[in-house]
C-alpha cells in the first residue's frame, strides 16, 4: 500500500539500519532525509522544507527533543512516529506524555509502516484543515469542495454575521466563541434536516460559514437558518441590551456608535441558472451580494439572504 500524497520529506532519526528499512518502505513515495543523532531536531525541522512526518528511532534520551517539537507553533502538528524494541507500561506512559503520535514496534514491516505513514499523514492534514473552535472543516477544505462539485449541480449559502466585532467588543471572545459554536449547531442541524446526505458545511474562518448543497435545497436551508438564528441570537444579550435592541461601543474609526442586536447574513450562489466556473468566480459573486444582504434591502434589521438570481 503506497501513499496516495505528493513526494515529500521523511526525517527518520536512528541508526543506518533504520534509515534502510524505512527508506525501502516508503522510498517511492516520499524523501527520506536520515539522521543519525536527534540533537537540535527543532532547529533543523524549521531550517529544512516541508516535512511530512518524523520516524524516530525511540529512547528516553530523545525525549526532550520531541516535548520541544510538540511545544512550538511550527512543528506541533507534524506527526511523530516511534520505533519502539519493546513494549511495556513504562515506555507506552513516556510516548503518551511527550507527545508522540504514533509507533511501531521493531521490526519494521513495509506494509505495516506504510499504513501508519497514511494514517498519520492523513489525520496531521485533517485536523490542520479542521476549525479549532467549531471542529468544522476550514477554508483549504471548503475550496476544494467548491471545487469537486462545480461539475456537479450546485449551491452555496455563504453566512457571515452582522456587527459581530462590536458584539466581542462588548461581550468579550469567550462569549462571541459560544455564538459562534451555537451558529455552527444551528448551520449542520439545518443542513441535516432539509438538504442532502452528501452536503458539506465549513467554517471559512472568524465569523463566516459555507453550506455547499444543491439548488433545489439551499434556499429553503438559508431561510431556516435565518429564522433560527434571529430566535436564539436575544438570549446572548443581558436583559438591558436585549430591551434596548441595541449595545454602545466604538467601532473601526475609535467613535461611539450604537449597534444592532446580532444577525445573519447570507449569500446564495448556485449554477441552476449560470455557470460557475471556479471558485475564484463563485467567491467575486459572494462579495458582491454580501455587501448588498448586509445593507437589509427589504429594510427591516433581521437575518436575512440573497439569492443570485442572475444568469450571466
Amino acid at each position: 500500500m503506497k501513499s496516495n500524497l505528493l513526494k515529500n520529506n521523511v526525517l527518520v532519526v536512528g541508526q543506518s539500519c533504520v534509515h534502510q528499512e524505512v527508506t525501502q518502505a516508503l522510498g517511492d513515495d516520499y524523501q527520506i532525509i536520515a539522521l543519525d543523532k536527534a540533537a537540535n531536531l527543532l532547529a533543523l525541522i524549521i531550517e529544512l522544507p516541508t516535512i511530512s512526518c518524523v520516524i524516530i528511532e525511540y529512547t528516553e534520551k530523545i525525549l526532550l527533543e520531541i516535548c520541544t517539537l510538540k511545544a512550538h507553533f511550527k512543528t506541533y502538528s507534524i506527526p511523530i512516529i516511534a520505533i519502539l524494541s519493546t513494549l511495556c507500561p513504562e515506555t507506552m506512559h513516556q510516548i503518551v506524555q511527550s507527545g508522540i503520535d504514533d509507533f511501531i514496534q521493531k521490526p519494521l514491516v513495509a506494509q505495516a509502516l506504510q499504513m501508519r505513514m497514511s494514517i498519520n499523514t492523513t489525520r496531521s492534514l485533517r485536523n490542520q484543515n479542521t476549525n479549532p473552535l467549531t471542529k468544522l472543516p476550514g477554508n483549504e477544505l471548503v475550496t476544494t469542495t467548491i471545487t469537486n462539485r462545480l461539475s456537479q449541480s450546485f449551491a452555496m449559502v455563504y453566512a457571515d454575521l452582522d456587527h459581530f466585532k462590536a458584539y466581542n467588543d462588548v461581550y468579550g471572545f469567550a462569549q462571541g466563541d459560544q455564538l459562534l459554536l451555537a451558529l455552527a449547531h444551528i448551520l449542520v442541524n439545518t443542513t441535516q434536516t432539509l438538504g442532502n446526505p452528501t452536503d458539506f458545511v465549513g467554517h471559512v474562518g472568524g465569523d463566516d460559514f459555507a453550506i455547499i448543497s444543491t439548488p433545489d435545497k439551499a434556499e429553503l436551508i438559508a431561510q431556516k437558518v435565518c429564522v433560527q438564528f434571529d430566535q436564539l441570537a436575544p438570549s446572548f444579550y443581558n436583559e438591558h441590551d436585549r430591551t434596548q435592541k441595541k449595545i454602545v461601543t466604538f467601532n473601526r474609526q475609535g467613535d461611539v456608535q450604537e449597534f444592532p442586536l446580532i444577525t445573519l447574513s447570507c449569500v446564495l450562489v448556485s449554477n441552476a441558472t449560470r455557470t460557475l466556473s471556479s471558485t475564484a468566480h463563485v467567491a467575486q459573486i459572494i462579495a458582491e451580494l454580501k455587501r448588498y444582504a448586509k445593507n437589509k434591502p427589504d429594510g427591516v434589521i433581521r437575518s436575512n439572504y440573497v439569492k443570485d438570481r442572475r444568469t450571466k
